[in-house]
């Protein structure tokens, strides 16, 4: 940051300052003038560079005026005064100045193992070793207007790895998800947004399928014990491709809750307990019967509890890290059941690592 002083025995402009008979004529420069100005903007990235100097130049006239003789005439005087009235005109305006801020870049990365994979109640693979490899990145584009704010676009890339039957067709890489989404925040706790998603399978497991969704989620921290319930809603619309592999493009409805309790800590690392429930559903042919039967609106429930280890930033350039082991049990309904050989219930157990950049 630079800051603008006055050398002693040396005027604004840096000029000797002439002494006779206890009266110093002090000639400086009109006090923004477009250079002098514009050194300060190259100084700083914000208004602060600038205020230093006004509020310099500020005095400046004051000191002048203070070793005046008496004998000074009126015109300098007024001269002095307009300089002043321009110098604190200059204040009120610099301090109004809204310096827009940088893009703000942030992203997570993580890896999920499990011993069953269910997409929305539909049956992925149940054998094997399944590890389930993610990468998001999220890019600030501004603070909004009013109601509206902290406008975020999403980019990310989502893989399940197979080694069972459905990793046995030339390649382990089952499936590879790409999303982007943009969301903003409404008010102090609404955010709502829109994504993406383009589900591929890189070993021709299945064909492909795209969709947009809509979403959004409440955050209720501090409005009820812990930290809330946080609701969220999402409505997806296949538009190419179907996830149940029917015979037309399906519409899903997913609503769930997030309650969690914090449990302390142990040193750096934060514990907390999670009790997420998420229900799914048909909104229009989203969970066909096997073959393209009949729609079933309910597609399933799954609930889980989920117990989390949150560490500060290590050595290392992350931010921080999380680890988290969850128990979920899924109810199927009709359709989903018919996929999964016809048991209605399934257990699921999920161990993940991932951390924030």
């Amino acid at each position: 940051m630079l800051s603008h002083g006055i050398a002693p025995g040396k005027d604004g402009r840096g000029n000797p300052v002439r002494d006779r008979r206890r009266r110093i004529d002090v000639r400086w420069a009109p006090p923004f003038a477009p250079a002098w100005h514009s050194s300060c903007a190259g100084a700083a990235a914000d208004s602060t560079g600038c205020m230093r100097c006004a509020t310099v130049v500020l005095l400046l006239p004051a000191l002048a005026l203070a070793q005046q003789s008496p004998r000074d005439d009126e015109a300098t005087l007024r001269r002095l005064r307009a300089e002043l009235r321009a110098a604190r005109d200059e204040l009120d305006r610099l301090g109004a100045i809204e310096v827009p801020e940088p893009t703000q870049v942030r992203g997570s990365l993580g890896v999920d193992f499990t011993n069953q994979y269910f997409f929305r109640g539909i049956l992925q693979e149940d054998q094997g070793a399944i590890a389930q490899p993610w990468l998001e990145l999220d890019f600030g584009l501004g603070k909004g207007v009013g109601l509206l704010h902290d406008v975020e676009w999403s980019l990310g890339i989502w893989n399940s790895l197979h080694d069972g039957p459905t990793g046995g067709a030339g390649s382990v890489w089952y499936e590879s998800d790409v999303y982007s989404g943009l969301s903003v925040g409404v008010g102090e706790r609404l955010r709502v947004g829109v994504q993406y998603t383009g589900y591929h399978s890189p070993n021709a497991s299945f064909g492909t399928v795209q969709e947009i969704a809509v979403n959004a989620a409440f955050d209720d921290a501090r409005l009820w014990l812990g930290g809330g319930l946080q609701p969220s809603v999402t409505l997806a619309f296949e538009v190419a491709g179907q996830a149940d592999a029917g015979n037309g493009l399906g519409i899903f409805a997913g609503v769930g809750i997030a309650p969690g309790l914090p449990l302390g800590s142990i040193g750096d690392v934060a514990l907390s307990l999670t009790a997420p429930v998420h229900l799914g559903l048909s909104v229009h042919d989203y969970f066909e019967a096997p073959g393209g039967g009949a729609d079933d609106t309910f597609g399933y429930l799954d609930t889980a509890l989920v117990a989390s280890a949150a560490m500060g930033r290590l050595s290392t350039p992350m931010r921080s890290w999380q680890v988290d082991l969850g128990l979920h049990w899924l109810l199927l309904g009709d359709s989903n059941q018919q996929r999964n050989g016809g048991s209605g219930g399934e257990l699921l157990v999920a161990f993940g690592v991932s951390s924030r950049f």
